[in-house]
């Protein structure tokens, strides 16, 4: 068994190895009808590496289990080499390779381990008809995903797996639609079985309206070049004059697409040293390939640390879908195509417009001001109180 679930955020983020440990927490949890989110993360996090508090304070801030009954996983593969630099390579010629191979060994195991190995599926088998499906959709109903960049591939290849194993045991694939999986940085889409169709106008034609599986979402920016490079160009439609924010799919699969070209990470916020000296620091930092998970989830928040306290300002008005279906699957199970509504595509872009406004001000606020200035300013931003920040004159 090479997939293991690295941490366990619901026990401060222990480290998961033991396969017979991960099955009696998930039997727990069922009984307990809690629900259990996985985060499949990119290169670095599915090998291991970079799993650090940054990344536990984005899983936590997206799920909030202090408000919700959920555990939320960090998943990594390779256990056996988590943490080797070499495995990022192997693990990105997989990924480039799923229009070839599409169901790796790993994901084949994370389907076992998350989505119900053979024992669970044979016992379903055995049940009487009416209560089989009242089985299913309530082990699939407690299933969040949140996958980034490779981990989008996990879950489709989840999804594969599953479906084949269940229709191998005449299982029904309803139950399926009640899994609910986010996908940022998508380099992976649905398939028909049988083959790999990198296609969106596949999802935009409706073609895959009676094909079983998860209910998703994909979050997809436009100028996101890796997403470009592993599935193709012609990834999404073509940009209509003016337009932010597009929507698309079925009645289970719902693609937006930002065309927005920001690709700047934005923070402002002291920094203070050990000796207790506080400096005032403002960050753009541009990401060339517009695909740092920080672009897709950054919203405005404050952020603590030992080496500072920051406000972060969102990058892309995906962060608010992306936050927003997190939310409501966890809360509630809803279906996903109101996020396709133009009225709340509206919403999300007035709002990120706005936000992108004000920092816009702040920076300008920020580059006209003396050191002393900008350490009070930024206390007031931290504050949120910036009606009492104004322009040097």
């Amino acid at each position: 068994m090479s997939t293991v679930l690295k941490k366990a955020l619901c026990d401060n983020g222990i480290d998961l190895s033991d396969l017979d440990e991960i099955t009696k927490r998930h039997e727990r949890e069922r009984k307990n009808a809690r629900k259990r989110h996985y985060f499949l993360g990119g290169l670095l996090h599915i090998n291991g590496i970079q799993i650090d508090n940054s990344l536990v304070n984005i899983v936590r801030d997206i799920t909030k289990p202090e408000e919700t009954k959920i555990t939320s996983y960090i998943v990594t593969i390779n256990a056996e080499n988590n943490g080797e630099e070499r495995m990022i390579g192997e693990t990105a010629d997989q990924m480039h390779n799923l229009k070839n191979n599409p169901l790796t060994p790993q994901g084949r195991e994370a389907s076992h381990l998350i989505m119900g190995d053979d024992v669970q599926l044979d016992s379903w088998a055995a049940l009487p008809e009416s209560e089989r499906l009242d089985a299913m959709n309530a082990f699939y109903g407690q299933i969040v995903l949140t996958g980034y960049s490779y981990g989008t591939s996990l879950i489709q290849q989840m999804e594969r797996d599953i479906t084949q194993r269940l229709t191998a045991r005449n299982l029904p694939l309803e139950p399926l639609r009640n899994v609910k999986a986010m996908n940022m940085g998508a380099v992976d889409i649905p398939c028909l079985i049988g083959g790999l169709k990198a296609d969106f106008n596949n999802v935009a034609a409706k073609k895959l309206d009676n094909a079983h599986g998860f209910s998703q979402i994909f979050a997809l920016k436009s100028n996101d070049k890796i997403m470009n490079s592993v599935i193709g160009r012609d990834l999404v439609p073509e940009r209509v004059a003016g337009q932010q924010l597009q929507s698309f799919g079925t009645d289970h699969l719902s693609f937006i697409v930002d065309y927005t070209r920001d690709s700047y990470i934005k923070r402002i916020g002291i920094t203070r040293f050990a000796e207790g000296r506080e400096v005032p620091q403002l960050n753009k930092n541009y990401d060339p390939e517009a695909h740092d998970l920080r672009i897709y989830l950054n919203n405005k928040s404050v952020i603590y640390s030992k080496s500072g306290v920051y406000r972060t300002y969102p990058t892309s008005p995906l962060s608010s879908v992306l936050r927003d279906s997190v939310s409501d699957a966890v809360a509630l199970g809803v279906d996903f195509v109101g996020y396709r509504a133009p009225s709340y595509l509206k919403n999300i872009t007035d709002t990120h417009n706005a936000l992108s406004l004000e920092f816009e001000n702040i920076v300008e606020i920020y580059e006209d001001s003396d050191y002393d200035e900008a350490i009070d300013n930024i206390g007031l931003i931290l504050s949120n109180d910036l009606k009492k920040i104004t322009p040097k004159i």
